[in-house]
Formats: structure tokens, C-alpha cells, sequence
């Protein structure tokens, strides 16, 4: 799973719309379509707001394949 499948699992998991979730973050709905629909996400201090709001580790980004999958 790459950071991108981990954003949009992130959000769908806290029933957020793609609106909610940018809002969230300070960003606009239209970046969070970018960052499920695999461009490039062009600033990691968006990372890191993910992580804070969500308690998730930033290696988890990083690192977010799974045991089985290495």
C-alpha cells in the first residue's frame, strides 16, 4: 500500500467526504483527489498534518507495506 491508498483509507475509514478531510487539513478538495488518484503529493508538511490529526506514525507512510507483501 503506498501513501496514497493509505490517505484514502485513512479518510474512508473516518467516514470523511473528500471535502471534510481537505478542510481538515487545510488543503483543497481538489488536492486530496489528486493524492488518491496517484499525482504527487508536492508538500510533505501535508504529511505530516495527516499524521497528526490522525495519530498515525509518519514511517507509516513510508512504510506501509505489509509483512506479507515484503
Amino acid at each position: 500500500m503506498d501513501y496514497r491508498t493509505l490517505i484514502k483509507k485513512i479518510r474512508l475509514e473516518n467516514s470523511f467526504s473528500q471535502q471534510e478531510f481537505a478542510d481538515l487539513i487545510h488543503v483543497s478538495r481538489q488536492s486530496v483527489s489528486k493524492w488518491e488518484n496517484n499525482k504527487i503529493m508536492s508538500n510533505l508538511d501535508y504529511m505530516n498534518e495527516i499524521c497528526n490529526q490522525f495519530n498515525i506514525p509518519v514511517k507509516d507512510f513510508f512504510n506501509s507495506k505489509s509483512k506479507n507483501q515484503l
